[in-house]
């Protein structure tokens, strides 16, 4: 199969000769070429087998150099990666130094935002909108322009395209952009709404399932149907119910948009080419703001992915052929998973809480075990921790399931809703730290710092199985909020880990885990140098330890994963007995650690005369792009190697 065809489509002239028949050769063409590419990484393929004809209607009727295209998430838009002159980098679309698997304007003049999440793309499109409206009404006619029509040919006007997924309809600022438009202060925005059912997760609730005022107002699943039942009119209920459902389904999304001020039109198939070029060309001619409602297939055209769209969400490497995959089970997220099915098992109080992240959080078997106690509320963060604040309120013990970026949407009704009204909420925060190939749209490093600085919680970065274990004995225990954090990578025993590393070492390393404290993992007389070691930064600290020690050059090595509080018990052991610590810890700029430990040994060191210099092995500050997260650690700094050389620095 000739795939590098698929290079001609970024020409313009040759793309806009081609028939519909031709366009859906190329549509097949894209999505087998994009299976190809996908299966042998980690990849969103599910959502981009759904949007191929979309993209290619769009090129048809639109110019990709002239006019403006905002997108809501941005995972979706392979193809337009394609089409926008990006064919021969596309095999490293998600890989260190390879294409982004997200919209990125240092990647391409084609891509105006870099964007990775729900809820942007309107408000983007407004801005856009808004200040081009501004310059269209100050321009003034100059009276002396010459009547020749060759001078006088105008610049095509831009044209302000948004790409929208469905589960942006649950989400704060897509739904306060709408309002915006109604106040008609902005120009012509082309909304095209890629309804697949789904955002990530099967979004519940989503405004265009979920929605029924007209069948509430016709009452068709209440008192109708029910009077109807008794007189024994089963032929009737079954027409008049899907009359009443169909009519519904017609008037209900035209009605809610055009409330906001915006034409509604559709829905129309997705899929059908000819049809999304007749309706974009429609909104192109059409004066004001339009919403185009159009219905996808996500995992279009694999049928293993149309079969099981979450899993292929995201996908791990899979087999092209049978779509077969192979899952990694010891991770964070399935530890998470079990665990927290355990502890509903024993307490019927508890309740897990999540904003369209059932399958990424873990919460499968939750949901199926506990239905009742599952709440989803769509892509809408800040109202699940509200919801989880209310909940613990009356004595429940709600858990709130997020990933770390997430969760910044929602910092202030942490502090708000749940911290300041000291409820004990659990909070489960996967994706800490470096995320990986997802990049710096998703990396989780900003939530910690804020969290760092919250008073009354009770804050652990986990890096073992036990870390967790432990967090979680306060879950229904604790009096004050809790937040665990861990980051997407394999699971390790503490003990295991202490294993592996005797034997390294060649020497039986003797460490009982203590949950919440400091733990002492080697210590040598003669050293003067420690290192702590903070939750997921431990594998850093091990492989330097391993390495140094085999060199004969010792430091004590310590680890904690309790943050906050933070337990000093035996801190002033560790400033006694060494005169330099580096405090290791997956953080941006700062470290909590860091900063406890050196306000404690300045007045270690006023009372005891001592010298003792704490240092900070952190993350820069600057934003990281994506690779794995070995290739990120070692890009910037934050690696075993790097921590070897300041430690052999320190030991001159």
């Amino acid at each position: 199969m000739n795939y590098d065809e698929l290079k001609k489509l970024s020409d313009k002239k040759f793309f806009d000769s081609l028939s519909i028949e031709d366009l859906n050769n190329y549509a097949e063409l894209l999505r087998k070429y994009i299976i190809k590419i996908c299966s042998k990484k980690s990849t969103h393929l599910a959502s981009n087998l759904g949007t191929v004809e979309i993209f290619l209607a769009l090129n048809k009727v639109f110019d990709f150099t002239n006019d403006l295209f905002t997108f809501d998430v941005g995972h979706q838009i392979y193809t337009y990666k394609i089409l926008t002159g990006r064919f021969d980098r596309f095999p490293t679309i998600r890989e260190f130094n390879g294409l982004s698997g997200f919209p990125d304007p240092e990647e391409s003049d084609f891509d105006l935002f870099k964007v990775g999440h729900v809820g942007c793309g309107l408000p983007l499109a407004l801005g856009l909108s808004a200040g081009l409206n501004k310059e269209e009404s100050n321009k003034v006619e100059d009276k002396n322009i010459e009547k020749d029509e060759s001078k006088n040919k105008k610049k095509p006007e831009k044209q302000i395209v948004t790409l929208l997924g469905d589960g942006a309809l649950t989400n704060g600022p897509m739904l306060e952009a709408l309002n915006y438009i109604a106040n008609r202060k902005n120009g012509k925005i082309i909304i095209i709404l890629n309804d697949n059912g789904m955002s990530i997760s099967r979004t519940v609730p989503s405004i265009t399932k979920k929605l029924s005022l007209f069948a509430t107002k016709l009452n068709i699943r209440g008192s109708l149907e029910q009077k109807l039942k008794k007189k024994g009119h089963s032929v009737i209920i079954e027409s008049l119910v899907k009359f009443f459902r169909s009519m519904k389904n017609f008037i209900l999304p035209k009605q809610i948009f055009e409330d906001f001020g915006i034409r509604y039109v559709g829905p129309i198939d997705g899929h059908n080419i000819k049809e999304l070029i007749e309706y974009f060309s429609f909104a192109k001619n059409f004066p004001h703001t339009i919403l185009i409602h159009v219905k996808t297939i996500k995992g279009k055209g694999f049928k293993p992915a149309e079969e099981n769209p979450e899993l292929f969400h995201s996908a791990p490497p899979f087999n092209p052929l049978t779509g077969e995959v192979k899952l990694s089970t010891n991770t964070f997220t399935n530890l998470f998973g079990r665990i927290i099915v355990e502890k509903a098992r024993e307490n019927k109080d508890i309740y897990a809480i999540t904003a369209a992240m059932k399958n990424g959080c873990g919460l499968d078997s939750f949901e199926k075990e506990y239905p009742d106690r599952f709440i989803d509320v769509g892509i809408a963060e800040s109202l699940a921790v509200s919801m989880a604040a209310g909940l613990a309120k009356i004595g429940k013990k709600p858990v709130v399931c997020i990933y770390s970026i997430f969760l910044l949407r929602a910092a202030s009704q942490v502090y708000h809703d749940v911290v300041l009204n000291h409820l004990p909420v659990f909070f489960a925060i996967d994706r800490s730290g470096l995320v990986g190939i997802d990049g710096p749209t998703h990396h989780g490093l900003y939530i910690y710092p804020f969290l760092c600085g919250l008073p009354d919680i009770n804050l652990f970065n986990c890096g073992f199985i036990e870390d967790v274990e432990s967090a979680f004995s306060l879950l229904g225990n604790a009096k004050l909020p809790v937040f665990i954090q861990y980051p997407k990578d394999v699971a390790n025993s503490f003990y295991d880990e202490i294993k592996k590393m005797s034997y390294e070492i060649g020497d039986d390393l003797k460490v009982e885990y203590k949950p919440f404290d400091i733990n002492k993992i080697y210590g040598h007389n003669e050293s003067k140098i420690a290192v702590i070691s903070v939750g997921s930064s431990f594998s850093i600290c091990k492989n330097a330890f391993i390495k140094l020690f085999k060199e004969k050059i010792y430091f004590n090595f310590y680890y904690i994963s309790q943050v906050k509080p933070f337990n000093d018990s035996n801190v002033n052991e560790i400033l006694s007995n060494n005169q330099k610590i580096i405090v290791v810890d997956e953080s941006p700029s700062s470290s909590y650690i860091y900063q406890r430990f050196n306000e404690i040994s300045s007045k270690v060191k006023m009372e005891n005369n001592l010298k003792i210099n704490i240092l900070p092995f952190i993350l820069p500050d600057i934003l990281i792009t994506h690779g794995t997260r070995e290739q990120l650690f070692d890009l910037v700094g934050f690696s075993s190697k790097e921590l070897v050389n300041l430690i052999k620095r320190l030991e001159k």
